[in-house]
This record gives structure tokens, sequence and C-alpha cells, in this order.
């Protein structure tokens, strides 16, 4: 249920990635794509360390693209 909140988030992600992609912005791309990479990294990482188990990657995923599109 939790994850599935992604695919209503990635839309308005999708949809501004295009803008850039079509404005010839691949630098920013690039940038976004190592940070929203870092925080998924360490979110998963320290909730696994919390004992979180699978929803460590749960939460890493949805907070990595809440990330990406807050930023975009």
């Amino acid at each position: 249920m939790l994850l599935s909140s992604i695919f209503i988030l990635r839309t308005f992600y999708d949809i501004s990635l295009a803008t850039l992609r079509r404005s010839v912005n691949f630098k920013f791309i690039a940038k976004l794509d190592l940070l929203q990479g870092i925080v998924q990294s360490a979110i998963a990482l320290l909730l696994a360390f919390l004992g979180m188990k699978y929803w460590s990657l749960v939460w890493a995923a949805l907070i990595s693209t809440l990330t990406g599109t807050v930023l975009i």
C-alpha cells in the first residue's frame, strides 16, 4: 500500500524530468540522480541498522522519490 504511493509521486517527477531533458539540462539531471541515489542508500542503511527489516527498502524508495520530486 505504501509503496504504491510512489507511482503518484513519480508522475509529477517524470513530467518535470521530460521538460528538463527537452531543454538539454543534463548536468542538473545527473546531479539530481546522484543525490537521489545517495539519499536512498543512506536511508536504507540507516533504517536497516535500526531493525526495520524490509520496510527500510520501502521507506528508502519513497523518500528518494519524494526528494527527487521536490527538488525538480
